[in-house]
């Protein structure tokens, strides 16, 4: 896209954001795997909302990666893949408070009218954080270097205005699950948690490519997306 106007960049990045696929391939990941991803889903919510969301960052880390390991891998998920990062859990847990902030403002318009002008900042914000943890995670990045690389996937691979329709997206995803007291959440949580780890791989493949156009005898192996 480099002879695309600056307008052009700002919407569409260097990689349009294939939407649609992402939720279907999560919606695939969850119905594969259904039990798996449902029960772990559960543990993960009831842990963090036991321990008033300190345990939010650490759980949601491996169950993302539950998704990511499927999608890459065809590794079959596991309940206990869950708890494997608890050596991580301070970086992570101050990556889920920039999650929690941006989710609190991004709803800020149920508590009053007024606060509705919040929303905007808070979606912008969301959107360019969605990448921190699976960052932190799948690449060992530290929550500075991940929170980088976040913005630059949400900002420049994806284009903002169209990482922000997507943020939007999956916010109404989990809104409108927790519409529907428990049962209602515990369906669109890994919905949620598959359309990312989707998005994550399928912007980590064009990042790859760029890569190596950019530099050939690069070797480095970066997570892909199965074909379609």
């Amino acid at each position: 896209m480099a002879n695309s106007s600056w307008h052009e960049h700002l919407i569409y990045g260097t990689r349009k954001l294939r939407i649609e696929k992402y939720v279907s391939e999560g919606w695939r990941a969850f119905r594969t795997h259904f039990l798996t991803f449902f029960l772990a889903g559960i543990i993960a919510m009831v842990l963090s909302a036991l321990s008033l969301g300190i345990l939010g960052g650490v759980l949601f880390a491996g169950y993302a990666m539950m998704f990511v390991r499927f999608f890459r891998d065809q590794k079959t998920p596991e309940i206990e893949h869950l708890f494997q990062y608890f050596s991580r859990f301070v970086p992570l847990f101050l990556a889920s408070l920039i999650y929690f902030a941006a989710a609190l403002l991004s709803t800020s318009f149920r508590v009053t009218p007024f606060l509705g002008i919040l929303v905007i900042p808070g979606i912008f914000v969301f959107a360019l954080a969605l990448y921190i943890i699976p960052l932190m995670i799948d690449r060992n990045l530290s929550l500075r270097d991940a929170i980088r690389q976040s913005v630059e996937m949400g900002w420049n691979r994806s284009g903002l205005l169209m990482n922000c329709i997507f943020a939007l997206l999956l916010c109404l995803m989990m809104f409108v699950g927790a519409q529907v007291f428990l049962i209602g959440t515990f369906i669109t949580y890994p919905l949620f948690t598959g359309t990312l780890a989707a998005a994550y791989l399928d912007l980590s493949r064009a990042e790859a490519a760029t890569r190596m156009t950019e530099s050939p005898s690069a070797q480095r192996r970066e997570p892909v997306m199965p074909a379609d």
